[in-house]
């Protein structure tokens, strides 16, 4: 049996992990006990009688046992890991981070665990710059809720047969990095969107709250009054979309457009994909993971300095606006094509319990043996 921590509450994307992560190795045979962090860091925010664990299969182990050999920590950051893992023999976590460096101490810390899965090579080559012995570190990628299994109905036509356009092109992008939106590109989205469309012709629908910096981001109000820019409502956006309700909210649009300068994996353009519904995105950061030829990719330069969650002097791949203005355009030209995806079968290659194969068959060893990931060979 292998102690998971992690969060199961809500639909923030460490939940949606945690969920994920434990929804694959359970389908690929390994005996878990799954716990509920939130419960004990934020008591006032979980509900004692259920404590908030919907969304796992139904014959999983609910508890916490801090001496089970292998204590699994799906996190965030490794300072997130305290105290979780103290008391187990065998130590794995899952990290991330939004910057290509990474305190020192980050490194100490994640070293300690004989296991280190992170979301993609780039992350990995974070934390192998580091400290951390690379063969301690497990890229798997992250995967789909099941929702995705099914892909959506043709949209309205944009243009006639003679190119003219029919309606409103309606673009989407998923913020969510409220204090700090150039991680996601939003300044240079916007500034790009302006220089493309015209009056009239397109819409760009953002899904994140307001804040001060994603006013200064837009234009302020004056974006929204304008009638260019959406901010999208039909959820409270300071509460993560449900799996449902963000497949809903992508039918809605005829493209997703996401110039991240940093993405530690980047699960939007993966469940747009599945839908069926076009992406334009960086290629660069973990979006590398899951780039496809079908999409609309903008170039990345040189590393520069970026401010993200918890990294004082973070780096990130920087963006230019002519580029994502040189995206755009390509997008536009290939939305006048009817049909742009064919998704059948994407939800079966990108499953939980897909990506997480190789996982379940290390986890199970280090269950049976306890040996690092140095000592492999011998599994």
């Amino acid at each position: 049996m292998i102690q998971v921590y992690g969060r199961f509450d809500g639909w923030w994307s460490h939940a949606q992990v945690s969920r994920g992560i434990v929804e694959g190795l359970h389908t690929n045979g390994v005996r878990l006990r799954v716990f509920n962090v939130a419960a004990a860091q934020q008591p006032w925010a979980v509900d004692p009688a259920q404590q908030n664990y919907e969304g796992l299969p139904d014959d999983i182990e609910i508890g916490c046992d801090p001496e089970a050999r292998v204590g699994f920590y799906v996190g965030g950051y490794p300072p997130m890991m305290d105290p979780w893992l103290d008391g187990h023999e065998v130590k794995v976590a899952l990290f991330i981070t939004e910057s290509s460096t990474i305190p020192p101490e980050w490194g100490l810390m994640a070293q300690k665990c004989d296991l280190v899965i992170v979301p993609s090579a780039w992350v990995a080559a974070a934390y192998a710059r580091a400290g951390v012995n690379k063969e301690r570190l497990l890229v798997v990628q992250h995967g789909l809720h099941p929702i995705y299994r099914k892909p959506r109905e043709p949209r309205p036509p944009l243009f006639d047969g003679m190119g003219g356009q029919l309606r409103r092109l309606v673009l989407g992008h998923v913020c969510g990095a409220l204090s700090f939106p150039e991680r996601k590109g939003l300044p240079q989205l916007v500034e790009a969107f302006k220089r493309v469309f015209k009056p009239g012709e397109a819409k760009l629908v953002l899904r994140t709250a307001w804040s001060h910096e994603v006013a200064a981001a837009v234009g302020g109000p004056a974006a929204i009054k304008d009638g260019w820019l959406e901010i999208d409502r039909t959820v409270e956006p300071t509460t993560a979309m449900s799996p449902q309700e963000m497949r809903r909210w992508l039918l809605g649009l005829d493209a997703l457009v996401q110039p991240s300068r940093a993405e530690a994996f980047g699960m939007v353009p993966l469940e747009a994909r599945a839908l069926g519904v076009p992406v334009m995105l960086t290629a660069g950061t973990g979006h590398l993971e899951h780039l496809c030829p079908d999409d609309v990719s903008v170039p990345v330069g040189e590393n520069g300095p970026i401010v993200v969650n918890g990294i004082p002097n973070g780096t990130a791949p920087t963006l230019r606006v002519e580029d994502v203005v040189e995206g755009l355009q390509t997008l536009r030209e290939r939305l006048r094509l009817p049909e742009l995806l064919e998704p059948g079968g994407y939800y079966e290659g990108w499953s939980w319990p897909t990506v997480t194969r190789e996982l379940a068959r290390t986890l199970k060893n280090l269950l049976k043996w306890g040996k690092t990931l140095e000592e492999k060979a011998g599994f």
